[in-house]
C-alpha cells in the first residue's frame, strides 16, 4: 500500500544520505500489485479505439521469451525486450509485431539502456559481457568484457555507459575510447539498478544487500564544500 511505502522512505534525505536501507518484503509486495493492476483489463465500455487489442497484442507477444524478462528499453521507434534465454528481441512500438532478434549473448540478458543521440542499444548479460548494438541492421558492433562478474544493470550519459555487476562493482566506460576509465566499489552487494546524472555528477545504484547508494563526483562535492562554507561564514 502507499502508507508501506510511505513507511520505507519516512525520515530519509536523499541529499545527505549514501546509503537507505530497504525492506525487500515491502518492495516485493508493491512490485506485484504493480505488475497486477498494469494486466488489469479496461473498464470503459467504449475504450479508445484499438487501444484493448493493442493491450492485449502486447502482453501475448512480450511473453513470448522463454524464461524471464529481465529488462526493456525503447530504441527509437522500437521496443527492445531482454531474456533470460540470451535472446533480445526488437518490436514495433506501434503494432508490437516482432521485427528482430539480437542473438550473441552467452548467458541470460539481464539490462538494457540505449543512447538517443546514436540510437545505439547496450546489452549487459550474466556472460560478463557489454554488446553494443546496431538495431537498424541488427548487428552487434562491439563486445566490451566486464571483470569476470556478470553484468545486471546499465546506463548511459555524457559518452559514458555505466555498467552495475555481480561483484558490486560499478563501471564507468568511456564511448570514445571503450575503456574503463573508473571502477567505483558498492560494497554492499550486486548492483541490479542504475541511475545516473546528466554530467555524471551523480551516480545511484541499488543493491541485493537493499541498500541504495550514492557516489558523488569529487568536484561536486568540492563546490557543496565551498558553499557551505560560504553560507557558513
Amino acid at each position: 500500500s502507499m502508507d508501506d511505502v510511505s513507511e520505507l522512505v519516512k525520515g530519509v534525505n536523499l541529499n545527505k544520505s549514501t546509503t537507505v536501507e530497504a525492506k525487500h518484503r515491502t518492495v516485493m509486495k508493491v512490485e506485484t500489485k504493480m505488475k497486477l493492476f498494469s494486466l488489469l483489463p479496461l473498464k470503459k465500455k467504449e475504450p479508445v479505439a484499438g487501444l484493448v487489442k493493442l493491450q492485449r497484442e502486447w502482453i501475448d507477444k512480450a511473453s513470448s521469451h522463454r524464461g524471464y524478462v529481465f529488462s526493456v528499453a525503447t530504441c527509437m521507434d522500437l521496443v527492445c525486450s531482454a531474456g533470460g534465454d540470451g535472446i533480445i528481441k526488437v518490436w514495433d512500438s506501434k503494432t508490437f509485431a516482432l521485427k528482430k532478434k539480437l542473438v550473441g549473448h552467452r548467458g541470460g540478458v539481464m539490462a538494457l539502456c540505449s543512447d538517443p543521440c546514436t540510437h545505439e542499444l547496450f546489452s549487459g548479460a550474466t556472460d560478463g559481457t557489454v554488446r553494443v548494438w546496431d538495431v537498424k541492421l541488427a548487428a552487434c558492433k562491439r563486445t566490451i568484457v566486464a571483470f569476470g562478474s556478470d553484468v545486471l544493470a546499465l546506463a548511459t550519459a555524457n559518452g559514458a555507459l555505466v555498467m552495475g555487476e555481480g561483484s558490486g562493482a560499478v563501471s564507468i566506460v568511456c564511448k570514445k575510447t571503450w575503456e574503463v576509465v573508473r571502477v567505483l566499489r558498492s560494497e554492499g552487494g550486486a548492483v541490479h539498478s542504475l541511475a545516473i546524472e546528466p554530467n555524471l555528477s551523480t551516480i545511484v545504484c541499488g543493491t541485493t544487500e537493499g541498500n541504495m547508494l550514492v557516489f558523488i563526483s569529487p568536484e561536486v562535492s568540492r563546490k557543496e564544500e565551498e558553499e557551505n562554507g560560504e553560507g557558513a561564514a
